[in-house]
């Protein structure tokens, strides 16, 4: 069945006002709701950007559908679009994504710690004060999906989103990768750049952890990263 179809006839469980709008700070939404989204002007769009999405989520064993166990509370999801657009203002590109709404996390039982993987001002400061000396090449890379690519490290229940509920309102995703919205994302992830980092040779500052350094022969990257947002500074190019 059409997924839109599902979203049509699936009982969806209502959230309050103040549960939306706590979901809605994660990022400028043009559609607040599947409803709204799948009933306005670029609702082909959008549904073909949720499919991609969920396509992925499927795709990477983001979650596991099950039964909710007794005793056991699960968080909220809504859906976030959002359209990305180039520096004229044409649309570049339709963006759906799954929220968890963290807001609704309890500490000890969904989240241990939270952490965001920030660079310090002076760093980044220096950082580009090198670029301009030495005559750096820089370039900005972006993570496709980066928070669902990090492990869970608890036991998390998040409710099925709008247009994908299947075998009832009892049924959630028992999350086995992290998902943008929950309160520890941004360390999970950050322990995850790190371990990969290592594993391609990569030394980490002391003085800032944020910054890795690859270095090979006379070639040296610089590699500051802020949470997910990273760049590269290198003489050379090619490397």
């Amino acid at each position: 069945m059409e997924w839109w179809k599902v979203c049509k006839t699936t009982p969806v469980i209502e959230s309050s006002d103040e549960d939306e709008e706590a979901a809605n700070h994660i990022g400028e939404s043009d559609s607040a709701t599947c409803k709204e989204a799948m009933s306005g002007p670029h609702a082909e769009q959008w549904k073909e950007a949720a499919l991609e999405k969920m396509n992925v989520h499927h795709s990477n064993g983001t979650w596991d559908l099950v039964e909710l166990p007794s005793g056991k509370k699960a968080i909220g999801s809504k859906w976030v679009f959002q359209i990305k657009r180039n520096a004229d203002s044409s649309i570049e590109q339709f963006k759906a994504r799954i929220v968890a709404k963290g807001f609704s996390q309890r500490p000890g039982f969904d989240y241990l710690e939270t952490y965001a993987s920030t660079l310090h001002s002076a760093t980044i400061w220096l950082i580009l004060a090198l670029a301009a000396i030495e005559d750096l090449h820089l370039y900005s890379v972006d993570i496709s999906h980066a928070f669902v690519q990090s492990d869970i490290d608890t036991v998390v229940y998040v409710r099925q989103a709008d247009g994908f509920q299947v075998n009832g309102p009892n049924w959630v995703w028992r999350l086995n990768k992290s998902l943008y919205g929950l309160k520890q994302s941004p360390r999970l992830f950050g322990r995850k750049f790190a371990e990969v980092m290592r594993l391609m040779g990569c030394i980490q500052l002391h003085s800032d952890s944020c910054i890795y350094i690859w270095e090979r022969d006379e070639v040296k990257i610089f590699v500051p990263v802020f949470v997910d947002d990273i760049t590269l500074a290198s003489k050379s190019a090619e490397a």
